[in-house]
């Protein structure tokens, strides 16, 4: 759990919190007003910052969200009893007292009935698809599954012996509190397999936590929702149908569905449902074209920092210092970003032995390098425990450049001349501009001319380029 998700649970944990002792007072408050009791003030939180008098009690908000009072100076007093003005009241009758404080525990008891009745009627959200099957979609070449022969298009039925109706986070969990070998019955057409390993630890999904998830992933069913009048549902689908193809072509996640549909352009296309285990054809369905009052240039963007390979240290064996030479820029690593938090040898540190994939930047051209590092433990500036020497480009205290990391195929950007990996510079006289400001800059300028200074091959170049207004393809249908 990231500091983001701390960050949006907390003000419901607050309010949860706060609300139970709402609930808890409030039993208090209207138990005191059926005995007659003198009430001073209702309070949900201390120290306080607004409040009302009606009727004589002083209704309070306070700053302090941690708790929460009745002032009830009839039951919280040792002496003789007074008001808020320091007046004398009369003593209460211990029945009195026994169901004012009773009263309290009373209502957060009825909360949690009445909060388990509301759940047991409407039930609580739940992760989606169950599924008593799992394909494999893909699955790592260097992972204990595939040493075991567990390969794409094998279809999990059990795992040790035990049959399973779940979600596919519930099933990966499995793995993660996996202590011995771990069987899976496998599918593979007619024939029927056994395949038995030893999870470990992965690196690549889960770096931080090292637990053993899987290295594979699953084909999950694309179960649609249809909109009625919609594309879709004019070219006969209905709500429970299940995407497999589309013009013929094999559909296996929700992202190859929508890559489709972000570059159809709007032509006609055909679709293939499976709908009680028949496989129905869905013919010439036309997306709605909605506009959105956006606009875009078609780029990806990305905040990085670079690692600048310095020295390429002698190793044990030629393969492990091969592909990289001094000057080379490494931009991703196994497909992805570097950042101050996870610099190059942290990566490099936590693959343990893993096959990596780096893109790298060497005379204005990027290309792909593969390599291992087996040494365990791997420090950058131990010379002979690691075969690079490098440098980071930005520290964690300045500001890192934003990129181009995709250049969309016929976008403005790609027409203006726009590369990946060039360096934003400036956006109409803003320098060094983060995610909001490029996007503000680009929705400003409503298809007028937007000025863009870039570096490209340690060059500076200036752009020039128009944004066109964003559009959306709308079929009518949701998972």
């Amino acid at each position: 759990m990231g500091f983001f998700d701390y960050l949006v649970a907390a003000p419901f944990v607050i309010f949860f919190f706060g609300f139970c002792i709402f609930i808890h007072e409030l039993g208090h408050f209207l138990a005191a007003k059926w005995r007659g009791l003198h009430i001073v003030a209702f309070s949900i939180g201390f120290k306080k910052i607004w409040g009302f008098k009606y009727k004589g009690v002083d209704y309070r908000i306070g700053c302090i969200p941690c708790g929460g009072y009745v002032d009830l100076p009839q039951i919280d007093t040792t002496g003789e009893p007074k008001d808020e003005n320091g007046n004398p009241l009369p003593p209460v009758k211990p029945i009195d007292k026994i169901i004012t404080a009773f009263a309290g525990p009373l209502f957060n008891v009825l909360f949690g009935i009445f909060l388990s009745l509301a759940v047991w009627h409407y039930g609580v959200p739940q992760g989606t698809p169950r599924m008593t099957s799992i394909k494999v979609a893909t699955v790592d070449a260097f992972s204990p599954e595939y040493a075991a022969g567990l390969r794409k298009g094998d279809v999990i039925t059990a795992m040790n012996g035990e049959s399973f109706n779940c979600t596919w986070n519930e099933f990966a969990r499995k793995f993660i509190f996996a202590i011995n070998d771990v069987t899976l019955d496998v599918k593979r057409g007619d024939e029927k397999l056994k395949i038995t390993y030893l999870p470990i630890p992965n690196l690549k999904n889960t770096p931080r936590e090292k637990v053993p998830y899987p290295f594979f992933s699953p084909q999950i069913p694309l179960k649609c929702i249809v909109d009625p009048g919609s594309p879709v549902a004019n070219a006969g689908m209905i709500t429970g149908d299940i995407v497999t193809a589309v013009n013929g072509k094999q559909i296996e996640k929700f992202s190859d569905f929508s890559n489709f549909l972000s570059k159809c352009d709007g032509k006609p296309f055909n679709l293939t449902v499976s709908r009680d285990g028949k496989q129905i054809e869905l013919t010439g369905i036309k997306p709605k074209t909605v506009k959105t009052g956006a606009y875009q240039i078609g780029v990806g963007l990305s905040e990085s920092s670079t690692s600048t390979i310095s020295e390429v240290i002698p190793a044990n064996s030629a393969s492990e210092s091969e592909g990289f030479k001094p000057g080379d820029v490494v931009l991703k690593v196994d497909d992805k970003v570097l950042g101050s938090k996870f610099t190059l040898g942290d990566k490099i540190e936590k693959a343990k032995g893993i096959p990596m994939s780096f893109l790298i930047m060497r005379d204005g051209k990027t290309m792909t390098v593969s390599k291992v590092f087996p040494t365990p433990n791997l420090k950058s500036d131990a010379t002979g425990r690691i075969s690079l020497k490098y440098k980071l480009d930005g520290s964690w205290w300045s500001a890192h450049t934003w990129w181009f990391d995709r250049i969309l195929p016929d976008s403005p950007a790609a027409k203006a001349g726009l590369q990946a990996y060039d360096k934003i510079l400036a956006v109409n006289g803003t320098e060094k501009p983060n995610f909001k400001i490029f996007v503000r800059e680009v929705n400003a300028s409503k298809g007028a001319p937007i000025a863009l200074v870039l570096e490209r091959n340690g060059k500076r170049i200036e752009k020039t380029i128009v944004a066109k207004e964003k559009s959306l393809l709308a079929i009518g249908i949701g998972l």
